[in-house]
This record gives structure tokens, sequence and C-alpha cells, in this order.
């Protein structure tokens, strides 16, 4: 679901911690890993008002199998944006990976894969301020103009422009 109504308490509770957030990524010795943890905390926060669903649609296979999905998305590394590898590692197909993920969350495997890579260079760009090359070759492009295209295919902006709209 893309809209989540916030009661008063939450919304002062995600107030806080991006206050805190703001205060970790100004400070003279900011840890980008305190900023994801914060960020992690909200985003639970959030996912706690999230409606339940009444069409729920997977069995608990497939539900297993989303699991290990996202699990497996958030612990390989970003070099890897190949829907098929992670059916491949999966033991499944990328046509039933992709149903899977359609009927949970409303988006391709590869739809996933993207969101959470991009969301990862946009967080390096402006909390660990890498350099844009960096970050290309970081991420597992050979060339800097392929992860300038790639970036901006998904966001409407250049890794430079982003980084200096928010830093």
């Amino acid at each position: 679901h893309p809209l989540v109504t916030i009661d008063k308490m939450s919304r002062a509770r995600c107030n806080a911690l991006i206050e805190q957030v703001d205060l970790e990524t100004t400070h003279p010795n900011a840890t980008p890993l305190i900023v994801m943890h914060l960020f992690s905390a909200i985003l639970l926060l959030l996912y706690r008002l999230m409606p339940t669903r009444k069409n729920d649609h997977l069995s608990d296979d497939q539900r297993r199998t989303f699991n290990a999905f996202l699990t497996l998305l958030n612990t390989n590394p970003r070099q890897i944006r190949e829907a098929t590898w992670f059916a491949d590692h999966l033991n499944t197909t990328y046509k039933t990976l992709n149903k899977i993920c359609k009927l949970e969350a409303g988006m391709t495997a590869k739809q996933l894969i993207d969101s959470l890579a991009v969301m990862e260079i946009k967080r390096n760009l402006v909390i660990a301020r890498v350099s844009v090359k960096r970050l290309a070759f970081d991420s597992g492009f050979d060339d800097v103009s392929n992860f300038i295209k790639y970036f901006k295919k998904h966001t409407g902006k250049t890794p430079s422009q982003f980084q200096k709209r928010y830093s």
C-alpha cells in the first residue's frame, strides 16, 4: 500500500527519529551506520501502521520464497541486479519469483531489486558523500556513464544533481 495513515503519536515518534537523523548527519564525526539504523527504526514504525491485507494470495511456500528473496536481496552485494540470479539461488524460476513479488509487493522482482539498489545509492550519495565514480564501481558498474543512466532512469536526476540537492 503506497499510503499509510499516521496517527499523532506515531508522527511525533517519526519526527523525533528524523531529527536524530538530521543531528547525526551534521555531527562532525557522523557515522552512516547510526543513520541507517535510525532509518530502519522509522521504517519499522511505519510498517506497523500499514493496513492489513484482506486479499492475501500467497501460500505458505510462496511467503517463504518471498521472505527468502527479501533476505537474499538485503544480504547480497549490490552489484547483482539480475532477477534470474536471485531466482536461481532460491531454486525457483524467474516467472515464479515475479508472480510472487507482484502478488505481495505489486512490483516485479527486478523492480524490487532496482528500488533497493537506487535507495542504497541515494543513501551513499547523501549520507556517506561517496563520489559518483567510486559509487559507480562499488555498485558493480564497469562504466560511470552506464551508472549515471541507470540512476537517472530511476530518479529523473543524475547522481551529481541528486547529491547537490540533498547535501
